[in-house]
C-alpha cells in the first residue's frame, strides 16, 4: 500500500523501506513501550497512594 501511496518502483522499495519505514517504525515502537510504562508506573503510584 505505501509502495502504491507514494509511488515507488519496486526495485526502488527494499531501499525504502530499509532507510526511511524502517527507522521510524522502530523509534514509534519505542516511544510507545515508553508512554506505555510511564502510563503503568503512574497508575501503580496512584494506586497505592489511594489505599
Amino acid at each position: 500500500a505505501m509502495r502504491v501511496k507514494y509511488q515507488i518502483s519496486v526495485d526502488r522499495y527494499d531501499e525504502f523501506y530499509g532507510k526511511l519505514v524502517r527507522s521510524k517504525l522502530v523509534d514509534f515502537l519505542a516511544d510507545e513501550r515508553k508512554r506505555q510504562r510511564k502510563s503503568t508506573s503512574t497508575q501503580s503510584s496512584i494506586s497505592l497512594s489511594g489505599s
